[in-house]
Formats: structure tokens, sequence, C-alpha cells
């Protein structure tokens, strides 16, 4: 929560400010006291995200605005979402991640419904100290935000079609590299730059990232990793952890009843090479945790 405010709060006031040399010594500042504070963040990945999303809204999220046309706010977000989604890219090539352009528009939708969730979420809070019973019927409005966030995230993430045949490992990194360093000079030289110029790099820009779907068609399998031990599964509320040590394969903890239906669960196996559970250990006996053992028992 700490570095994600101070990162949020820095974008902000390069993005609206328009001070990016201002903006970037105090980011270099913020990360070295971060870092002094809590040296564990340098093995953060969320971290490097973070840093990195910060440092391309500070270069480029205010030139970008300026050359969208459009209304101001929906500029604005669009190139805040650019930004952050191209000084990403070689961290999220790098930890294995898919490249999807389902994720431009995930963050658009997600961005104003972010703020909403957080500062009505902030206020219920606040008022549940004096007033729970009105915080309580407040509360749908953080929560509409929350769910229409989750609802997308849903939506975009099994767009399969938008995802890239990016190549993995240092190649995959490289390529990505070389998309965030081709960008960053356009950017910096868009505004003199005349009209075919401007159009010669769109279309240099669109090759770097589009090329790879056309040219890579072996791409190996980014989910789940060939040599996975433990495998948290998506069960909503709860906790489920696949475990595999050998030729034995287990489940720690199941979900709840409602948590996934049984079709879901034998897909879950079935993605992970699993075709009998050994062992089944429960944490603690909440709902949420033991609720789907009769389910599994019967599968």
């Amino acid at each position: 929560v700490l570095r994600a405010a101070v990162m949020g709060v820095i974008a902000a006031y390069a993005v609206l400010r328009d001070e990016r040399a201002q903006a970037g010594r105090i980011l270099g500042v913020a990360v070295i006291g971060l870092l002094v504070v809590d040296p564990w963040l340098s093995l953060s990945v969320g971290f490097a995200l973070s840093v990195a999303a910060a440092a391309g809204l500070i270069s480029w999220a205010s030139r970008w605005q300026q050359a969208l046309p459009g209304p101001r706010g929906i500029a604005q977000i669009v190139a805040a979402t650019l930004a952050a989604q191209v000084a990403v890219l070689p961290l999220v090539v790098g930890l294995g991640n898919p490249v999807t352009l389902a994720s431009v528009p995930a963050n658009m939708v997600a961005v104003p419904l972010a703020g909403i969730a957080m500062v009505s979420g902030l206020a219920v809070t606040c008022l549940a100290l004096v007033w729970p019973a009105a915080a309580a019927l407040c509360a749908w409005v953080p929560g509409a935000a929350a769910l229409a966030i989750a609802t997308t995230a849903h939506w975009c993430a099994q767009a399969t079609w938008a995802v890239v045949r990016w190549p993995t490992g240092l190649c995959g990194v490289a390529l990505a590299c070389a998309v965030v360093a081709f960008v960053g000079h356009a950017a910096g030289h868009w505004d003199g730059a005349a009209p075919a110029a401007r159009g010669t790099a769109m279309c240099a820009i669109a090759a770097l990232v589009a090329g790879p779907s056309l040219t890579v068609h072996d791409v190996s399998p980014l989910w789940p990793p060939p040599s996975w031990v433990v495998a948290s599964c998506d069960v909503g509320q709860g906790d489920a952890a696949l475990v595999r040590l050998g030729s034995q394969s287990g489940l720690i903890d199941t979900g709840s009843f409602f948590a996934l239906s049984d079709g879901r669960w034998l897909e879950l196996f079935s993605e992970r090479g699993i075709t009998r559970l050994q062992w089944v250990a429960l944490t603690h006996l909440d709902e949420d945790h033991r609720g789907a053992l009769e389910k599994l028992a019967a599968l």
C-alpha cells in the first residue's frame, strides 16, 4: 500500500503539473527512500512494476495526452494507460506473462472505477465508525465499482484473440526493451516531427508490436510452467493450492462449495496435468477452506 500510494502520488503530480524533470527527481528520491525503509522491496515484482509504470507516466503521459484528439478527460485516461503499459512491457515479458492488447481497454475502464472505489470506500469506512447502518447502505457504491473492475478483468482475461505471440526468454525481453526504447525516442521528438515522420513512427511501432504475432508460431505455454510445484487456484474468497511432488499430487484447502463448478474443477486439474489427487489437507474448517471437499470427493 505504501509503495503504491507513493508511486501514484508522484505519477499524478507529473501528469497534472506536466513537470517531468521535477517528477523524475522525486521518483528517484522516493525509490531510494522506500528501499531504505524496506530493503526487501528490491525483490518485489510489484515494486518494480509500480516504479516502471510511474516512470512511463512521468515520461510520456502528458505528451501523448496533448497529441490525442477528443475530450481532455478521455485523452488523459488513454495516454496514461498506454504510457504505463509500454513502460512495464519488458517486466511483463520477463515474468512470463502473456502480452495482451486487452490490458489497454481493461485499464481504461479500471482507472476511473478505482478512484470511485477508493474514495467512496474510505468514506464508507469513516461513516461506519459513527453510523454503521448508514455505512452498510452506502457500501453498494464502492462495492459496485469493485465488482465492475473484477468483471472487466475477467472479460478481458478471456480475450485470447487479443494475446500477442511474443517470444519468451531473453529474446522476448530484448524485443520488449527495443519497443520501449523506440517509443521513448519517438515520443521525445513527436512535437517537432512532420506528419509524414509521425506516420512512419506509428507504422514502425505497430510493426514492432504486431511482428511477433506474424513470425512467432512456437511459443511455450506460459501457464502453468512445466516445472510447477505449488499452484494457487482462483476460488475467490478462501484458498485452494495444488501441490505436486514427483508422482504425488495433493490439494491444500478446497475453497467454498460454490466457488467452482464441477466442470471448472476438472478443467483446472486437466490444465495442470493432474488425473488423481492422492491427498487433501485442510488448514482449518471454515467453509471457505473446506466447503468443496465433498464435491471433490464425488468427482
